[in-house]
């Protein structure tokens, strides 16, 4: 079964080599991890057995790997993730169910700006 999973795991940032019947040896681990053990995330995707390994990686890769509140960017970061919002549909929310844009009144805004 671990040897099965090289390749799989390779498409999304895994580089790893069966070490026995039962065990990987981790080499490589997907660069774009901001948040979490790399290590940690890659037994939960192994323990659970349904889907498909590479969506349930990319989504979960994916899900770490984004800037989060109270992470520093830089300016050019700040503004990189203000330009790939002009594009997201704001119906569609993110994998966790929750939206990704919220349309405020702008009296609201004031109010929360003390104006």
């Amino acid at each position: 079964r671990a040897s099965e999973l090289a390749a799989p795991l390779a498409r999304v940032g895994y580089e790893v080599d069966a070490f026995g019947k039962t065990s990987l040896a981790i080499k490589a681990v997907p660069g774009s991890l901001r948040h979490g053990d790399p290590a940690t995330l890659l037994r939960a995707l192994l323990e659970h057995e349904e889907g498909d390994l590479v969506d349930r990686a990319l989504a979960e890769i994916a899900c770490h790997s984004v800037a989060r509140a109270g992470d520093p960017l830089s300016a050019s970061e700040a503004e990189s993730l203000l330009r790939g919002l002009d594009g997201v549909d704001e119906s569609v929310p993110n994998p966790h169910g929750r939206p990704v844009l919220l349309r405020l009144p702008l009296a609201e805004i004031a109010r929360r700006f003390g104006r």
